[in-house]
């Protein structure tokens, strides 16, 4: 809080003119990044869609992708040491001068060398949990008194910062990113479109994983500017992917902002798998049918899987759940009279969240939350394509997954929770012998 005081006070000196706001904005990047991991997690999503906040925002705070002040190279040597033994150098060749590919707000990744072949190597930041639960903290305070609010309880704000919490949480042992990597990459195995680097050891605190040599967002959009085919094919790509990670998966990359994505050959590449989101069976039917209702034009139906869940999980009767369902009608009709209404996520989100505070109805948090990671996806998508059509490629693979439900056909690895340690035995192991396949 010490750290925010002084961008609070300076604020009105950021009207005088386009430099003092430039440098107020400097300032807040600089006390986020003090903050702690969850204040700079919550601004690396927030600088991802330009239409939410701004482009000179965005241009500002894209720094704590993966530009964070990265920590000293003692640090890295000492867990390097926790991690693999004293003899650490004889299996990974690494100096203080080797370059850093990127900081976010967990770790740092270096590039590293196994057996004179280059790999990524991530470690964690020091005193990086005491932060994160600090941060928690404030977030959770901050939540419960916004809850007071009759009309922003119906949000569930603590239940969404209980959910940010556990995934957050889940980063802090870089083991939990390992088991993701090994799921991503047997999820999009043998896809032409998206790829995940290999994954060659783990431990909590250190990671070792493939190094590929491929251009940024930024640098793939700027080198390919005037080919606007090849930029609408890799947007399409994207949206595919995470639409297949929703709905046929139901294991979805939680942490996708510019930062965490390459481009090689005509291919996406993802990466920093900490963050990833699995919902139970009723949370994954309730997000289907309600999308599945807007495709189809049937708004009442969306509106209705959200009122039971809402019963479900609390007892508070709604006010007018007619007058709920009416507004995601009325929606549907928009949409009808203009096609791009759902084009942007943004646009039924918040009249959903809307409705449901003026009518009682509990917003079920896992909806929201993945509302709020293809938002974040949205920017990656429209920076490649501001005119891409989320709701057109997604179309097909709802619709997919709502037949399968409807015929009980649905395939039980899509809500095992067992399959998070599957082939993870590989991982703890060490290879003097070279470096694996997968």
């Amino acid at each position: 809080m010490s750290v925010a005081t002084p961008v609070a006070f300076t604020y009105p000196l950021s009207s005088i003119g386009p430099e003092a706001k430039k440098l107020w904005l400097s300032m807040c990047v600089y006390a986020a990044e003090r903050s702690g991991a969850a204040v700079v997690k919550i601004f690396q999503w927030a600088s991802s869609p330009p239409d939410l906040f701004g482009n000179e925002f965005c241009s500002t705070f894209r720094k704590l992708q993966d530009e964070t002040t990265p920590h000293q190279f003692k640090h890295t040597e000492k867990l390097l040491e926790e991690a693999f033994g004293p003899d650490w150098k004889g299996l990974i060749e690494l100096t203080e001068d080797s370059p850093i590919l990127g900081s976010g707000c967990i770790g740092q990744v270096y590039k590293a060398h196994m057996n004179s072949t280059p790999v990524a190597l991530k470690i964690l930041h020091p005193n990086v949990q005491n932060g994160i639960e600090a941060d928690l903290d404030i977030l959770y305070t901050i939540a419960k008194m916004m809850n007071i609010s009759e009309r922003i309880r119906y949000l569930n704000l603590p239940g969404m910062v209980d959910e940010f919490s556990g995934l957050l949480s889940d980063q802090l042992d870089l083991n939990n990113e390992a088991k993701n990597l090994l799921l991503f990459r047997d999820n999009f195995d043998n896809d032409e479109d998206i790829y995940f680097p290999k994954l060659h050891l783990a431990s909590k605190n250190a990671m070792v994983m493939e190094f590929i040599d491929a251009l940024s967002l930024r640098d793939f959009v700027e080198k390919h500017k005037h080919n606007k085919q090849l930029l609408d094919a890799m947007c399409d790509k994207g949206i595919r992917a995470i639409c297949r990670m929703i709905f046929d998966h139901n294991l979805v990359h939680g942490d996708i902002h510019p930062g965490n994505i390459l481009f090689k050959d005509d291919r996406m590449i993802l990466l920093d798998c900490g963050i990833a989101k699995k919902f139970t069976r009723a949370d994954h039917k309730l997000l289907t049918d309600v999308l599945a209702g807007f495709i189809t034009g049937d708004g009442a139906s969306a509106g209705k899987a959200l009122i039971r869940d809402s019963e479900n999980k609390t007892s508070i009767k709604p006010v007018n759940e007619d007058a709920f369902v009416d507004v995601l009608n009325e929606m549907c009709e928009q949409a009808k009279r203009d096609r791009s209404f759902f084009d942007k996520i943004g646009n039924y989100v918040k009249k959903i969240c809307d409705a449901a505070s003026e009518n009682k109805i509990m917003m079920n948090q896992g909806f929201v939350s993945i509302a709020l990671t293809v938002r974040v996806m949205e920017g990656v998508a429209f920076a490649l394509n501001p005119e891409a059509k989320i709701i057109r490629i997604s179309n097909g693979i709802i619709m997919k997954v709502r037949a399968e439900e409807m015929l009980g056909v649905v395939n039980d690895k899509r809500f095992s929770r067992e399959d998070l340690s599957v082939g993870y035995k590989a991982v703890s192991r060490r290879f003097p012998g070279g470096l694996p396949d997968k």
